[in-house]
């Protein structure tokens, strides 16, 4: 809210990662504060629930291509979780499943393959409970429709409507975020700008490897943003 004063730019669409989104869809006036922490509290305890119901774990995989990743997926029944960029990804399911994963990754060449420090496997299928809930809140959720398109981690495409706002903080709870879609549907649109907006600048190099030759900068409070403006 404090950097939205800040610049006199218009962006041409929002995004965010994950959990994330949330952070877009308050920026696109789809969703306000207050209302947008109340439903991060309420995915956050959902989340939780279910990764404690139903353990497992993720793992990144860098340096295969989607052919891999799938079969590698098919062949152990892992699932996609994130596919961040090109030869990016991170995997998911119960943790003897990953194991096998990150070992048959290893064994097609990966460049890295490893387990990440999470409590669960979100984006998955075991944190379908989680969706069930979520569904109940985002009903209740007072959602408008957003002033600037929010290009959706379930589908990379944009969402301009409160209706397929409320569908997707549900879907995306057991989908892959399409982030290096996202990313490269906004460049086919004809961006060729980004900012990332927040601590740290893990998007900024995703972007980076998307879509090679982006102008990419990082605002990570309201102090560098007014820096960059003077």
């Amino acid at each position: 809210r404090e950097l939205g004063g800040l610049s006199e730019e218009h962006p041409a669409f929002v995004a965010g990662h994950s959990l994330g989104e949330y952070t877009a869809l308050v920026a696109a006036g789809a969703l306000d504060l207050e209302e947008g922490l109340r439903l991060v509290q309420e995915r956050g305890r959902l989340m939780q629930e279910a990764a404690e119901a139903n353990p497992g774990t993720m793992a990144a995989l860098i340096g295969l291509d989607d052919a891999d990743v799938a079969e590698l997926c098919t062949a152990t029944g892992a699932e996609l979780c994130n596919l961040n960029s090109p030869g990016q990804v991170v995997i998911g399911g119960p943790v003897e499943v990953v194991e096998a994963a990150v070992a048959a990754a290893r064994e097609r060449g990966a460049q890295r393959a490893v387990r990440l420090n999470v409590s669960g496997a979100f984006h998955t299928s075991l944190t379908a409970s989680a969706a069930q809930g979520m569904a109940r809140a985002a009903a209740e959720a007072v959602l408008r429709d957003p002033t600037i398109p929010v290009v959706v981690n379930g589908t990379g495409l944009p969402a301009h409507s409160a209706s397929d706002i409320r569908e997707e903080l549900v879907y995306q709870l057991t989908h892959p975020v399409r982030w290096r879609e996202s990313v490269e549907f906004m460049a086919g649109a004809g961006v060729s700008g980004f900012v990332e907006i927040g601590p740290g600048r893990v998007l900024s190099g995703l972007i980076r490897r998307t879509v090679p030759g982006a102008s990419v900068r990082t605002i990570g409070d309201a102090a560098s943003a007014r820096a960059q403006q003077s």
